[in-house]
């Protein structure tokens, strides 16, 4: 069995903030989702850090440039899974409702439920 990593992280080109992951053990699949403009993709990059390898100590770096990106196609859902989970981390309901309009998935500021009362009827 391999050691964890430790102290890791991912960042997005696109993103002033580190995703801290902390602890990932070898071979372990992370995730991270971004919905960027298409003036941003010239300089995507993604990069995923450790401090340290616990099997020789030394510290882990990679950096994926825009070459390593495919173009997904929007009929496969992943921009409406990828929108969703924004919506879901973001606690600014101006975001969130912008983001629920342009990508057309449910917020709670654009979610309603409707009902229709009829006189006499049940």
């Amino acid at each position: 069995m391999y050691p964890s990593l430790t102290g890791c992280n991912m960042q997005w080109s696109v993103d002033e903030e580190e995703e801290k992951l902390n602890s990932v053990f070898y071979n372990e699949l992370v995730s991270s989702y971004r919905l960027i403009d298409r003036s941003k993709l010239g300089a995507l990059s993604f990069t995923f850090w450790c401090d340290e390898n616990m099997d020789d100590g030394s510290k882990i770096e990679q950096t994926f440039g825009r070459n390593a990106f495919q173009s997904v196609p929007a009929k496969t859902g992943l921009y409406k899974m990828a929108a969703r989970i924004l919506v879901k981390g973001s606690d600014d309901s101006t975001e969130r409702e912008a983001i629920s309009l342009k990508y057309q998935v449910l917020a709670p500021e654009t979610a309603f439920v409707g009902v229709v009362k009829e006189d006499g009827k049940i």
